[in-house]
């Protein structure tokens, strides 16, 4: 299951050190070794790291190959 909370306004401090306010938005997900297995889970925690890194991908129609590889 996932959760996804509301935008919302937070001081963050930045990789140099600076503070900036910035959009950020609570997320939580949660698993359920009943359904699935490790095996299962470490492949789908990659696809969702590759989808973080490329979050354009989630814009493009489901037909359209991603060219992702669980490798």
């Amino acid at each position: 299951m996932v959760t996804i909370g509301t935008i919302h306004k937070e001081e963050l401090i930045m990789a140099d050190g600076s503070k900036e306010i910035r959009d950020v938005v609570d997320f939580s997900a949660t698993i359920d070794e009943r359904i699935g297995d490790g095996f299962y889970f470490a492949r789908s925690l990659k696809l969702v790291k590759h989808i973080f890194a490329n979050p354009e991908l989630l814009e493009q129609p489901l037909n359209v190959p991603s060219n992702f590889d669980y490798k």
